[in-house]
């Protein structure tokens, strides 16, 4: 066994020491449990024989157990000898891991530092299981290139050493440089803000140091420093070294899964636990706050000593002749955190709030500009009102641009303005001055909110860390939102291009993070740990594709961000990822009820694990699934739980979005002035939230329009569809095709108001535009095919109505299939122009022929089938088989009273042609019955003219029976005198009543005698 030299100038020991031998068992683990439990207090109590047994042990890893070993003792390298190419020079170094020589590459030109690590065969099963997984650690390093990084140019095997070619820095450690001098606690930051940049570098890579320490941290007299032996302890690990003594906090252990060295390990690493990047950001604040205030932050003269205090996080005050500054004090607080959760999110969040140091000004050049600078002392540190100091608010918190580098800075703009160009769609230039515009803005907004949070808490004081925590953790996450953004904006192709301008208004506002309570409500943590953290940008990336349209790849990314959640135990990523499958299942509309499922199972993962925002996300989903799937009262509990949600989180964006949802909702069951009250209170809530949100105003100025519609209210829909029109030309300029929607509602506004022409005529720019933007023959093309189609046949057009109807159905076969549900509602148009045209056996044939493919698409019970059985009911009974049309109309009366509910007004329409076929068969008494009750329903709609139809088809029915003649002549007449009142009357209701009158004019007599009573 190697001699051992006393610690020079260690006091003698109290009591009887221990020899040579029983210090070699112990090192050597050879010593029984009841021994080593002696030496472990032995050790505890004497200063020296600790002294003794940490050299020991370095002696024990320099030079083995001193058996005849050749492999295990290798000899010292001489000057000439050859590692490889390498002639090595001279030993600069040596340490428990190897050796470090300085050498000369000769094929290079050029002096280098080689490291030979000491792996001794007998710990592992043998050196050909060591070798490959050592060289293949050590050539990943070599792939980490930065000006704080030591460089590693070659890696190779000598005999049973793995050998390192690294840069050689002319310079010193960081101990060392530390104790060159006294230097101040701003010098010091300096340099380990150098060394952080290294270890953020590695964190970036994926590689973990395991080991920081200043003695692993290079000082080069170019004043550059360097971190070096970026994982060594990972390669030295328990499977490839000796058993070496753990009670020395300075000594590289490696017994167990202990990597590293002691005095600068994390919690974890002492625990035997896994190291991570949050683990390196332990040991750095460990090595800087020894290197200001001259000793750990946690005390501890043995290793199970310093544990103790490190687990329970007992740090000790600095030392009262040291100053470190608060601010400072409580970031290496965080950093030095027994959980790593609560650390700092990354080494560039620490260096970060590093760099936002207060600086202290001259009081020359603070009485020269007339102000004065609140110091406040406390804990040997201070806090500068940075607001009294001119020009401090440029240095102070500054990270923010660069965070926004790659994200949204001037490469990506332009890389995003060519991509828009590519598409060479009409509607690219439009599209692209209103992404840039709201994106600048957003950016800007951004980078001033990042900086006021730092600067809250880093120069004013005015915020505590815990806020501050909050608010970062809610601007990553918009940080992520616009990563993901803009990802898709530099690859855009036409689709991203179309749906972009909504995709950069969909942006949160970055203001929203300077609420604190409803931040707390929102209930989504700082995600902690990085897989929660790369998590949430996965989720980001699938919430991005979803609204650029691309809905399969956003549930491919939603599911496996949701399965990653889940395998790694995280609630609130794996409720959010859910809430992002769920809503991409339900745009793909291919199996709405999965999609219900899925958004059911996320709404209650997201209330279980607090994320009160997914909540609400989900919910408002499940609102509009369960209205398309006509499960209104189950639409209408999701309805409550989101406001509930909304509620709770205080945010108006999301109570105009749900407000919007509940009018669909109001409009799906006939109740129209409950809808129009839902848009009005969501249009006043996107027109409170300013020109962010001026796009969501337009559409809701466009539902507004619709709602007033179904009410007859035509000339006041015109009006608030004009209004929507130009905001959205504002938003998205002329040529976009989201303007084309709006427009289409003018021209079916105009068509009802009686002007046909000025509505063919919009209806035929709208399709024009589409074909700019989509080419002839697209899908997107149909709807205004189909409006030209139905106005021409209006205008008595019936030829061109048909060969466009035509056009459509080719065009829908051949993208969809010939079996595709919508095709059905095609047929059913067609047959109207078929039937003008004469054609009735063709006309029957084409509803007969929707209405099987509706049936397999849709099932038997579908709302859709509703309409096609009416028509088909119409041609049977107008072909005399009668029988039969009375089945199609009860069959669509009563989908529509199962899906829809008694009273509406889809009911009611059934009941009235229901009642015409009744009547027909000579079932007068049920036809009365019928039309008595759609006249009910009716009276109650937003049709005008449905009542008044009602209320025709009942005076026929009436006067059929001789004592119910004065009432039908009375209803006849009232029903004339509404039509002369209305100011845009039903010419084919007027032409009816008209003529029935002329072939009765006894009614106008019986009108003037009192009705029996019923």
């Amino acid at each position: 066994m190697p001699a051992i030299a006393r610690h020079p100038g260690a006091a003698e020991p109290a009591g009887p020491c221990l020899d040579e031998t029983a210090l070699a068992q112990f090192v050597e683990g050879a010593a029984s449990g009841a021994s080593r439990e002696a030496v472990e207090r032995h050790i505890d109590a004497c200063r020296d024989c600790f002294e003794l047994v940490t050299r020991y042990a370095q002696a024990y890893l320099s030079h083995g157990s001193g058996e005849a070993d050749d492999t295990a003792a290798a000899p010292p390298l001489m000057r000439g000898d050859s590692v490889g190419r390498y002639v090595v020079l001279d030993c600069i170094g040596m340490g428990s891991m190897g050796t470090v020589y300085s050498a000369f590459d000769p094929e290079l030109d050029r002096k280098i530092a080689l490291k030979l690590l000491r792996v001794r065969p007998e710990a592992d099963a043998g050196w050909r299981v060591v070798q490959p997984r050592l060289l293949r650690e050590a050539r990943a390093l070599a792939q980490l290139s930065h000006p704080n990084v030591v460089t590693i140019h070659d890696v190779g095997a000598l005999a049973h050493r793995v050998f390192i070619a690294t840069e050689l820095v002319d310079g010193c450690t960081l101990r060392e440089w530390r104790g060159q001098r006294p230097r101040g606690w701003r010098e010091i930051v300096e340099v380990f803000l150098a060394a952080g940049e290294g270890l953020a570098a590695a964190h970036s890579a994926g590689i973990v140091h395991r080991d920081f320490k200043p003695d692993n941290v290079l000082v080069g007299a170019d004043g550059r420093v360097r971190v070096a032996d970026f994982g060594m302890a990972r390669m030295f690990s328990a499977e490839d070294a000796p058993a070496v003594p753990t009670d020395d906090p300075e000594a590289l252990a490696v017994t167990g899964a202990l990597l590293g060295t002691p005095a600068y390990m994390a919690p974890e690493q002492l625990d035997g636990r896994p190291a991570d990047a949050r683990s390196d950001q332990f040991s750095f604040c460990v090595a800087l706050y020894e290197a200001i205030c001259g000793v750990r932050p946690f005390p501890g003269r043995t290793l199970s000593e310093l544990a103790d205090h490190v687990r329970r996080g007992d740090m000790r005050l600095p030392p009262p002749d040291r100053v470190l500054p608060a601010w400072l004090a409580a970031l290496l607080t965080r950093g030095l955190k027994v959980q790593p959760a609560a650390r700092h999110p990354d080494m560039r969040a620490l260096l970060d709030a590093l760099r936002a140091t207060p600086r202290r000004r001259s009081r020359r050049r603070l009485l020269a500009a007339g102000l004065l600078a609140l110091v406040a002392t406390a804990a040997g540190g201070y806090v500068v009102a940075q607001r009294s100091i001119p020009g401090v608010e440029s240095r102070l918190c500054s990270g923010a641009p660069d965070k926004l580098r790659g994200v949204w800075d001037g490469p990506t703009r332009q890389a995003a303005q060519i991509a828009f160009a590519a598409t060479r769609a009409p509607y690219a230039a439009g599209a692209w001055a209103s992404v840039q515009a709201p994106l600048d803005a957003h950016a800007a907004a951004w980078t001033a909110a990042y900086t006021e949070n730092c600067l809250a808490t880093r120069a004013r004081g005015e915020q505590s860390e815990a806020v501050m925590d909050l608010r970062v953790a809610c601007l990553d996450r918009q940080l992520d939102e616009l990563r993901a953004l803009t990802g898709l904006l530099v690859t855009a192709d036409a689709e991203v291009v179309l749906s972009a301008p909504a995709m950069a208004h969909a942006l949160g506002g970055p203001e929203v993070c300077s609420d604190i309570e409803a931040l707390q409500a929102r209930g989504r943590p700082d995600p902690g740990r990085p897989e929660a953290a790369a998590l949430q940008a996965e989720i980001a990336t699938a919430r991005a594709l979803r609204r650029a349209g691309k809905l399969s790849q956003a549930r491919a990314h939603a599911q496996a961000a949701h399965a990653r959640a889940q395998e790694l135990g995280l609630t609130w990523p794996a409720a959010e990822a859910l809430v992002e499958v769920g809503r991409a299942q339900a745009e793909l509309a291919e199996d709405l009820v999965a999609a219900e499922q899925g958004l059911a199972d996320a709404v209650w993962a997201a209330e279980a694990s607090g994320d009160v925002e997914a909540a609400a996300d989900g919910w408002i989903e499940l609102v509009n699934v369960r209205r398309a799937r006509a499960e209104y009262p189950t639409a209408e509990e999701a309805a409550r739980r989101a406001d509930a949600a909304v509620h709770r989180l205080a945010d108006d964006a999301r109570a105009a979005q749900l407000a919007m949802q509940v009018g669909q909702l109001h409009s799906a069951r006939g109740q129209y002035d409950a809808a129009l009250a839902s848009y009005r209170a969501g249009l006043a809530g996107f027109e409170a939230l300013g020109a962010a949100h001026e796009t969501d105003a337009a559409r809701a100025r466009s539902d507004i329009g619709v709602g007033l519609q179904r009410q007859g209210h035509h000339e006041a829909a015109l009006a608030s569809f004009q209004q929507a029109a130009e905001a959205l030309e504002r938003s998205l300029g002329a040529d976009h095709p989201d303007l084309a929607t709006v427009r289409n509602n003018i021209g079916a506004t105009l068509s009802r108001l009686g002007r046909r022409t000025e509505a063919v005529a919009l209806f035929r720019q709208v399709l024009a535009g589409r074909e700019r933007a989509f080419g002839r023959g697209h899908p997107r093309t149909l709807t205004a095919l189909q409006n030209i189609a139905t106005v021409q046949g209006e205008l008595g057009e019936h030829g061109e109505a048909h060969d466009l109807l035509r056009q459509v159905l080719a065009i829908q076969e051949r993208t969809l299939g010939p079996e595709h549900p919508n095709i059905g509602l095609t047929l059913s148009n067609l047959a109207i122009t078929l039937r003008a045209l004469g054609a009735r056996d063709q006309a029957r044939a084409a509803l007969e022929r929707g209405l099987r493919i509706q049936e397999r698409g849709l099932g038997p019970e579908h709302t859709a089938l509703a309409l096609t059985l009416i028509s088909l009911g119409g041609e049977q009974m107008h072909a005399g088989d009668l029988d039969a049309a009375l089945t199609s109309f009860e069959r669509a009366l009563a989908i529509r009273t199962k899906q829809l509910g008694p009273d509406h007004e889809l009911v009611g329409r059934a009941l009235k042609r229901l009642g015409d076929c009744q009547q027909r068969i000579g079932r007068t008494d049920d036809a009365i019955a019928s039309f008595e009750r759609a006249l009910t329903i009716l009276a109650h709609g937003a049709d005008p003219f449905g009542p008044l139809e009602a209320q025709l088809a009942l005076a026929r029915a009436l006067w059929s029976r001789p004592g119910e003649r004065p009432r039908a002549a009375q209803m006849m007449l009232a029903t004339r005198e509404q039509l002369r009142t209305m100011k845009d009357p039903s010419p084919q209701v007027r032409d009816a009543v008209d003529t029935w009158l002329a072939a009765h004019p006894e009614a106008l007599t019986l009108s003037r005698t009192t009705a029996p009573a019923p």
